[in-house]
């Protein structure tokens, strides 16, 4: 399996944006979050941190 690489684009609604995995094209969820709907400054850090492989718990996908 493929590491994950996140990266963010404009979410589903146009209103915000999303973090993705580029290998599933899924929304990534933290703690039970889908990371939509966000700031461009919120999905470019969420984004970063998750490419270092920050975060308590692992990210799922949703």
């Amino acid at each position: 399996m493929n590491k994950p690489i996140y990266d963010f684009t404009i979410d589903r609604t146009g209103t915000g944006w999303m973090v993705i995995d580029l290998c599933s094209g899924k929304v990534a969820s933290v703690n039970g979050r889908a990371q939509d709907h966000l700031s461009l400054n919120e999905a470019d850090d969420m984004a970063a941190q998750l490419n270092r492989g920050e975060g308590n718990p692992p990210p799922a996908l949703g």
